[in-house]
């Protein structure tokens, strides 16, 4: 029988490394007057709390850069629909316009080039003094056949201020970082809000009462009219060939309220698009 050798011991396992703490290794260094480590280590916290700081501005800065940049993209959304539905508005009253003018034209023999005006200053427009009439595009078939109904029916846009009321609301007009990019927004909510109180406190209310004093003289807003039968209407009806006078006003006035208010618009995209695109 052959006897077996004894096993070897198993090797005792290595040591787990001594791990010391910063705190530790510090008290360490105090307790043996290490002055080099202690600065050193010193240093070395001091570092790293500033570079967890900076790392965290850093971050907010990008995610307020990133949250500017999708305000400013939603307001140029409402600039670019504004612009659109002032548009419509300035070419239909442009129609409405030419409507006007050729009828006190046609009926009365005059041609009405400026209009008097009174001092008027809002936001969204200035005028003294005189109005002048702009260049009118040609009556097309339609208007002729109904020349009330061209005069009377127009479109009223109404530009959105969501973006600029959420911006207020949630209190971060303090992430665009340009103050004059900031004051161009407000003025241009300054001169909306001008445009809308005109618009629903006057130009809205007397259109209806223009087209109450067509329908007292059997004049519909939306059927076809025998154009010589209207001009005749007209030149013999002083009450009439005033109201269209006084509409051929109000609506140059609100024509060149829009013109100004769509330049403001137009300056302001612009400045919006150059700021999101750097």
């Amino acid at each position: 029988m052959i006897d077996k050798p004894a096993s070897e011991p198993a090797p005792e396992p290595a040591p787990a490394p001594l791990r010391i703490s910063l705190l530790g290794r510090i008290t360490h260094h105090l307790r043996t007057q290490n002055w080099t480590a202690v600065v050193i280590e010193f240093v070395v916290v001091v570092f790293g709390v500033f570079l967890g700081f900076q790392l965290t501005a850093w971050n907010t800065d990008l995610a307020n850069q990133r949250r500017e940049a999708g305000i400013l993209r939603d307001i140029a959304a409402d600039l670019k629909e504004d612009r659109q539905q002032i548009g419509t508005a300035s070419t239909v009253t442009l129609r409405r316009l030419s409507a006007a003018h050729y009828v006190i034209e046609q009926a009365t023999g005059k041609s009405i080039s400026r209009l008097n005006t009174q001092t008027a200053s809002t936001a969204s427009v200035n005028l003294t003094g005189t109005l002048p009439i702009p260049e009118l595009p040609p009556l097309d078939d339609g208007a002729r056949r109904a020349l009330w109904g061209a005069m009377v029916t127009g479109i009223y846009p109404t530009p959105s201020t969501t973006s600029f009321d959420t911006l207020i609301g949630a209190g971060e007009i303090g992430l665009i970082r340009d103050p004059g990019l900031v004051r161009e927004i407000q003025n241009y909510r300054v001169v909306i809000a001008s445009y809308i109180a005109t618009q629903n406190q006057s130009l809205r209310p007397m259109i209806n009462d223009v087209r109450a004093v067509g329908e007292s003289y059997g004049l519909a807003a939306f059927a076809d009219i025998d154009e010589a039968a209207f001009l005749k209407l007209v030149s013999e009806t002083p009450h009439l060939r005033a109201t269209i006078e006084s509409q051929l006003g109000w609506m140059a006035l609100q024509l060149t309220q829009l013109q100004s208010v769509d330049a403001t618009a137009a300056a302001l995209l612009t400045r919006i698009e150059a700021v999101i695109a750097e």
